[in-house]
């Protein structure tokens, strides 16, 4: 009996020991940004395991029993990502098994995942094959979820239909668009972004959104961004000027005025002069009022874009503004008078078709400034030196002194100086495993030298952009000696 008893456990000790490992093995990438930076192979074999399971094969034959597979591993975090992949991969064969998904409860009640980066719900998951499908004949399946008591599948469903841009999805986005639920309408915005981005939005679908956002720009009471304003250009410009150009949206008490402008003038409209400089005489003193501060820095570059009288000396008084919105737009407008235009679009380009190494010398400057400063600002030193911009520290270093901002060349100096008198490591690789054993020794190193960064970070966007306009001719402007001044 013992013997009996013995082999019992032993056989339930081992089929549970292969449970066990089959979870691990299957279990989802669950490592966040401090587990990496104490072991960076985590990182690598995380990005390893993600590349295999999202670029994972199909079979030689995918057959209706294997997509619904997929579908129902929707369900499995510990599969999820990978039935994703295939899905996509399958495209429009997976679209019935997928509206079928929609309606079943196991999706629509599914909790939300973890604040993990990379976990997402069924629904979403779904949802996101849906969107790389493109069929119109989903929105119908997919338009209830803009009334579901979930938030979260309120907006993901706001944003696929948008996405996906076919007549069929016109209603629905336009529901979304006239949402009271502000992120049902950014959620939208985004959609449609992608839509027209990728090319797929339909002329029919466009069209008939024209109409919605013109309303946005005036429904009461809704915060937006430049998108309705932007899309509009971007559907009919001819027809989209008649309205953004009309006094009745460009006075000066409109509180969507900041976004108006700032579509037209990244859509380089110049506007008329008599209501650019009525706008500037009425905007002039606007205080601490962030809005109108807003609309007056867009204003400022209104003005430089249309070369109008005064500019210069605008753009110029705008750099000492109490307002952080008004310096910015100051120093851009500076940038744009002497022709320089998106500078950091130019040099990335321009990298790609020749190689860091042969990048000018303000090219490089500006464009390792720019990328430690997005780097720093989102996650701290820690995060920039384990990512790759920081292979180009050195010139971040020399470019930060050469813009004017010693502060922050000292503070990146001394970051640096943690990793030993050479510095960090040129290879990331390296790099990463040198950052590993600073933060074994204090996880706090960094923090003194981020907190002093962001004291002063908001400076180094007017910097660059003053560096770009006296280096112009860097910068697809016009040479030193024709520059306004």
């Amino acid at each position: 009996m013992r013997s009996i008893a013995f082999l019992i456990v032993t056989v339930a000790v081992i089929l549970a020991t292969i449970v066990i490992f089959r979870r691990r093995r299957n279990a989802p990438m669950i490592h966040g940004f401090r587990e990496w930076l104490r072991d960076p192979r985590l990182f690598w074999r995380d990005v390893a395991k993600s590349n295999a399971r999202q670029n994972a094969p199909l079979p030689r034959r995918v057959t209706d029993r294997h997509i619904r597979q997929w579908v129902s591993d929707l369900l499995d975090p510990r599969g999820d990502r990978e039935a994703q992949s295939r899905l996509t991969q399958v495209g429009r064969p997976a679209l019935p098994a997928l509206i079928e998904a929609l309606r079943d409860a196991r999706f629509r009640n599914a909790p939300q995942p973890g604040l993990h980066f990379l976990a997402k719900s069924p629904l979403e998951r779904a949802l996101a094959v849906l969107e790389s499908i493109a069929a119109p004949e989903s929105a119908d399946a997919i338009a209830p979820f803009l009334l579901s008591d979930n938030k979260e599948h309120r907006k993901e469903a706001a944003m696929t239909l948008g996405s996906i841009g076919a007549e069929t999805c016109t209603k629905p986005a336009i529901a979304a668009i006239e949402s009271d639920d502000e992120r049902i309408r950014s959620h939208a915005f985004i959609g449609i972004r992608r839509a027209i981005q990728a090319g797929r939005a339909t002329p029919g679908f466009l069209h008939g959104i024209f109409n919605a956002l013109a309303g946005a720009l005036e429904a009461p009471g809704h915060e937006y961004s430049s998108a309705p304003a932007e899309f509009m250009l971007q559907i009919d410009r001819a027809r989209a000027l008649l309205i953004l150009l009309d006094e009745r949206l460009l006075r000066s008490d409109n509180e969507k005025l900041a976004p108006i402008l700032r579509a037209l003038n990244a859509a380089r409209v110049e506007i008329p002069a008599d209501i650019a400089c009525r706008l500037e005489t009425a905007l002039a003193s606007c205080g601490e009022d962030a809005k109108r501060a807003g609309a007056y820095g867009q204003v400022i570059v209104a003005m430089a874009i249309g070369n109008l009288p005064g500019a210069v000396a605008k753009a110029r008084a705008a750099l000492d503004s109490p307002a952080k919105e008004i310096r910015q737009r100051g120093a851009e407008s500076v940038a744009i008078l002497h022709g320089v235009s998106d500078p950091i679009t130019r040099i990335y380009d321009r990298e790609k078709q020749r190689g860091w190494d042969r990048l000018s010398e303000p090219e490089r400057y500006f464009a390792s400034v720019w990328t430690l400063d997005a780097d720093v600002n989102n996650g701290g030193f820690s995060q920039y030196f384990f990512n790759s911009y920081s292979d180009h520290c050195r010139d971040a270093l020399q470019g930060l002194r050469a813009i004017g901002a010693p502060q922050a060349a000292d503070l990146l100096g001394g970051a640096m100086a943690l990793f030993g008198p050479a510095g960090p490591a040129l290879d990331r690789i390296a790099r990463q495993q040198e950052l590993s054993r600073i933060v074994d020794q204090d996880p706090e190193r960094f923090n003194e030298f981020d907190n002093a960064y962001y004291k002063g970070a908001e400076a180094i966007y007017v910097q660059l952009m003053l560096y770009a306009a006296k280096h112009a001719s860097h910068f697809g402007g016009r040479p030193e000696s024709e520059v306004i001044t």
